[in-house]
């Protein structure tokens, strides 16, 4: 799901996967709420705690179904044509750590699998998408081999 934040992901999740034909999933989310999303909230901390909250009971959901689920954590967003993305790259990390805090602290309650970040910090430019784009590029997802673009 290339350039989805997740919450516009946690709208509808089960839209998007096939039951069906998974018995495992890994998830990466949130580094797009972290750097455009997150920081415009009123405030930005409580806003990161509803959507992890979110994120931790859809993960719950699908351990449930009895998948294997593996969720990704956060890299360091580093800068877009040399400037901060919103908000202060300092707000930007803590509220990433967060995330990261959060999604790690939950993987032993609900029975998933957390992965430290798989990217070296901060994300170079080579790193995304086309024309420095917001979109860290398919070529370094961590499991791009299983990725179905169909």
């Amino acid at each position: 799901l290339d350039g989805k934040t997740l919450h516009g992901f946690l709208k509808d999740p089960y839209n998007y996967l096939n039951f069906d034909k998974i018995k495992d999933v890994v998830l990466y989310f949130g580094n797009i709420d972290v750097r455009f999303h997150l920081c415009r909230q009123k405030v930005p901390m409580q806003a990161t705690f509803d959507l992890v909250d979110k994120y931790v009971a859809f993960l719950a959901s699908l351990v449930k179904k009895g998948l294997k689920v593996k969720v990704q954590g956060l890299p360091q967003t580093g800068l877009y044509k040399m400037k901060p993305f919103y908000g202060s790259q300092e707000l930007r990390n803590e509220l990433r750590e967060e995330i990261n805090f959060e999604l790690k602290r939950n993987a032993n309650n609900y029975d998933y699998e957390y992965q430290a970040p798989w990217i070296n910090h901060p994300l170079q430019f080579f790193q995304m998408e086309a024309r420095q784009s917001v979109h860290i590029c398919p070529d370094w997802y961590l499991h791009k081999e299983f990725i179905d673009v169909s």
